[in-house]
């Protein structure tokens, strides 16, 4: 009963604690992660880049069959092409040796507080719901230390990019495409509501699953011996 009390604990949506606790484990290489975040933005800002000069090269070129203008404009858009997808390998990798590193330190000292934790604590708690908490939990933190906080920065930056180089193209058109913003908005909030509860069930059931299996596999041998 005491561990389906546990199971069942609803967190907020967003604590700073615990977000400050998990960037302590990325503080030793942070100025990786300044670097990470510094290359990200440069792939943002190089994105909106690519489709202004397809754009120039259309109206200019394009449409007044000049051929040679074109095919420098082609080799120009070729060359942000290369230098942005080369950025862009350099900060996923950068990102993903990060959050492994600081997953590691997590995983240690995850498994060093259960080794000296009392055995009236794992006599309330199941193994299997442990093992869930070590593995399938500590890897959606690594999904977020491996790129999530800097992909949240570079995603605001690029929408607010991609907005100030559509204002400066057309207003109206810009206006008229921003229209449907409060409609994604409640939608998005409807959504996210939803995938949440849905995602602490999955969370309980692969828990409750894995305690089932460990006890079943655990007591194998006794049956055995009694069978």
């Amino acid at each position: 009963m005491v561990a389906n009390h546990h199971e069942e604990i609803e967190y907020k949506e967003f604590d700073f604690k615990i977000v400050k606790r998990l960037f302590s484990f990325v503080k030793p290489y942070i100025h990786f992660f300044y670097l990470a975040l510094f290359l990200m933005l440069l792939t943002t800002i190089l994105g909106p880049i690519r489709p202004y000069l397809s754009k120039i090269a259309i109206d200019k070129y394009v449409m007044t069959s000049n051929s040679k203008g074109f095919l420098t404009f082609v080799g120009l858009i070729f060359l942000v092409l290369v230098v942005h997808s080369t950025i862009q390998f350099l900060a996923n990798y950068l990102m993903k040796w990060l959050g492994q590193n600081a997953i590691n330190q997590l995983r240690v000292k995850v498994f060093g507080h259960i080794q000296n934790l009392d055995v009236s604590f794992f006599d309330k708690n199941p193994v299997g719901r442990l093992v869930t908490r070590v593995t399938n939990d500590i890897e959606t933190i690594s999904e977020l230390l491996s790129g999530g906080f800097i992909l949240i920065i570079t995603d605001l930056v690029l929408v607010v990019s991609i907005i100030v180089f559509m204002f400066f193209l057309n207003v109206e058109l810009t206006l008229l495409a921003l229209s449907v913003l409060p409609v994604l908005f409640v939608a998005t909030i409807i959504f996210r509501n939803k995938v949440r509860a849905i995602f602490r069930e999955i969370r309980k059931s692969v828990a409750r699953l894995n305690s089932f299996i460990n006890e079943f596999l655990a007591g194998i041998l006794t049956i055995k011996i009694f069978g």
